[in-house]
């Protein structure tokens, strides 16, 4: 049961398990409850109950799992990794760079390049 943290477009964790992307609910000293994203658009109750980097237990979701959408997700954090680690390279290659890493079915799903780079270039303070 391996699980992935992400990061939101604000820089909070999220956490991608089965095809599922969470945010976090609540946190105690003992455990944390992530709740799926789609909770709000259609009132998904499936939940992640997570200790010491363990799943403890997961609950069942009323959508199927979305692959792409987890995809997305992981490029555009690619997409700020390869910024933040290459600060002298040009959006342009920076967004090549991530694209040529991913599944063609995705790349349909991210958002328009143009935005991209913007995105970029907000992340290096151009």
């Amino acid at each position: 049961m391996a699980f992935e943290m992400l990061k939101t477009e604000r820089e909070k964790n999220m956490l991608s398990f089965n095809g599922y992307i969470f945010v976090k609910e609540k946190e105690s000293d003992v455990k944390s409850i992530w709740k799926c994203n789609q909770y709000f658009k259609n009132k998904c109750r499936g939940r992640v109950h997570l200790s010491d980097g363990k799943i403890l237990k997961s609950t069942d979701h009323n959508h199927v799992p979305n692959s792409t959408d987890t995809n997305v997700k992981k490029t555009l954090n690619l997409l700020k990794e390869i910024a933040t680690n290459n600060v002298d390279a040009s959006s342009h290659s920076v967004v090549a760079t991530a694209l040529s890493q991913i599944p063609t079915e995705c790349a349909a799903e991210l958002p328009n390049i143009n935005r991209l780079k913007r995105t970029i270039q907000r992340l290096l303070g151009h």
